[in-house]
């Protein structure tokens, strides 16, 4: 006979938020939350509001209490509980409920697991008590070993599943584990079954064994195989391909996979460089093909191949690279759908040539010309204000420096200029004056370490004398003329324009320019 079931809870209640809502052709009504006046209780299945057991409440807005709630009529095992609460207005709220377990008695809160008490079933669970029976030692945990059979199992995957009964005859909940069982007992099986066979298939699984075969190859434990699989039947975009093996006891393994894209256009990434001198732009021509100009396709330049976008652009695009010397470039082209190609090249930049320009002399005379030299390396060209085909013609600009450049191009074209400065002066006080009949030649002129003057055409009864005068007339050197000629050694002179002036018996016989340069 069963004893009357009592249980005792403690609930609390709470009325929901006030809601509002707006009738068509109405204005807006709000209902706002109102006070608790009852609630109910029921089993398991709803039997419509206001049909469950009455629970009678002190008006208020939330209430929490304990009370006594009979089970009487319920079969042992587990139930769920409901309650809902109704305010002043009528209105119920939605229930709310929690799980519990029925005894068929009073007993102990304490147990042990009962000698008899264990059963265990494969697969599908056939009700509590119904399982194969397992014989276990009665204590508060168990820890055992059984030999469980498995007559009338199929081959292949199978779960076991046991559960037990303590002394007060409640059944846990079951647990269970995969195994597989093979169609026979083989003796000789070894622990790991040499490899047979093996499918693939992409995306979904169409079951074991279902797969695409993989070709034939020799019993192994472990498998490489270089395959070529077809994948005409896959839409463009991202797919899984897997892979699962079978060995010889007809046992499959787990399947493995990779992802990988099915391309509409497969790009192929190219360009082309021009070599250029440092400090000017690199110009890339894009030789990129196959492209899917439908889709959002991207570029990413990396100038200095250091795995990090310089330059997005499309097509072609240029680049100062700041150092001369190889450098290394590379493009990657993607169709956004995951298709991508790469490409590096090396390119070579080329380095500017040292020039150097020292003029032989720093200063001139308005009135002389002088044939430039002092360019490195050889091969310039010359320019600058007055410069025609390699002269300078001082007559043409103002007294003052003026600039004169050389410039040289080497053979890669890659082009570095210098300059040096002159002085133009215009020489005043100082004429060429020549007597006539008399001759006079300095050689060389211009001169490097001495020059010859040579005289002709004039006898004198006295000494005839040469002075030589620098641009700021102030002699620099004088010495009489012996004979026909005179030696001028260069001295300290420094290089430059010298005035050279021809005197004798008290007059000037002549006068001219003396040139000494480095």
């Amino acid at each position: 006979m069963k004893m009357k079931k009592i249980i005792s809870i403690v609930v609390f209640f709470l009325l929901p938020f006030a809601f509002c809502s707006l009738p068509f052709g109405k204005g807006w009504g709000c209902v706002s939350a109102q006070t608790i006046d009852s609630a109910e209780y029921f089993f398991d299945i709803d039997p419509g509001i206001g049909n469950g057991t009455l629970i009678p409440l002190t008006l208020t807005d939330s209430t929490s209490d304990s009370m006594l709630i009979s089970t009487e009529g319920l079969s042992t095992g587990f139930h769920n509980l409901f309650f809902r609460v109704r305010d002043t207005n009528k209105t119920w709220s939605l229930y709310e409920g929690d799980r519990l377990y029925i005894y068929d008695t009073i007993v102990a809160a304490s147990a042990l697991f009962d000698s008899s008490a264990g059963e265990y079933f494969y697969d599908t669970d056939p009700g509590v008590g119904n399982g194969l029976s397992l014989t276990i030692t009665p204590n508060d945990s168990i820890l055992d070993t059984v030999v469980a059979s498995t007559a009338g199992l199929n081959s292949g995957f199978h779960t076991i599943f046991y559960r037990v009964k303590d002394s007060n005859n409640v059944w846990s909940l079951y647990e269970g584990a995969r195994f597989y069982l093979f169609d026979t007992i083989a003796q000789t099986t070894p622990s790991s079954p040499p490899l047979a066979k093996a499918e693939y298939f992409y995306d979904t699984d169409p079951g074991i064994g279902n797969g695409i075969s993989l070709a034939n190859f020799s019993l192994a434990d472990s498998i490489i195989l270089n395959a070529t699989l077809p994948t005409a039947p896959l839409t463009a975009g991202a797919h899984n391909l897997f892979v699962r093996v079978q060995d010889t006891m007809k046992v499959w393994s787990l399947y493995e996979g990779k992802s990988f894209i099915i391309c509409n256009f497969i790009p192929i990434a190219d360009f082309s460089a021009d070599t250029v001198c440092i400090n000017s732009p690199t110009t890339f021509t894009d030789l990129s093909t196959n492209l899917d100009t439908s889709a959002l396709y991207t570029y990413a330049w990396d100038f200095n191949n250091d795995g990090i976008s310089d330059d997005t652009t499309k097509g072609n695009t240029t680049h100062v690279f700041p150092t001369p010397g190889t450098h290394n470039v590379a493009l990657v082209v993607n169709n956004t759908s995951g298709c991508i190609d790469a490409v590096l090249k090396t390119i070579y930049v080329d380095s500017l040539p040292i020039v150097i320009l020292n003029i032989p002399m720093d200063t001139i005379c308005a009135n002389d010309t002088l044939l430039l030299s002092g360019g490195s390396p050889a091969g310039g060209t010359y320019s600058g204000i007055a410069v025609h085909n390699g002269i300078f013609y001082p007559d043409s600009v103002s007294s003052g420096n003026h600039i004169i450049y050389y410039t040289y191009n080497d053979i890669n074209s890659c082009s570095a200029s210098s300059y040096s400065k002159i002085y133009v002066s215009y020489c005043t006080g100082i004429n060429e004056l020549q007597v006539s009949g008399f001759q006079f030649q300095v050689s060389p002129n211009p001169f490097r370490e001495s020059a010859v003057l040579k005289i002709e055409g004039y006898k004198s009864i006295g000494e005839i004398r040469m002075n030589l005068f620098n641009v700021f007339g102030q002699e620099v050197y004088q010495s009489p003329i012996t004979g026909n000629s005179l030696s001028i050694p260069r001295g300290n002179l420094a290089s430059g324009v010298y005035f050279l002036k021809i005197s004798a018996e008290g007059k000037n016989l002549a006068e001219g320019k003396f040139i000494a340069v480095d």
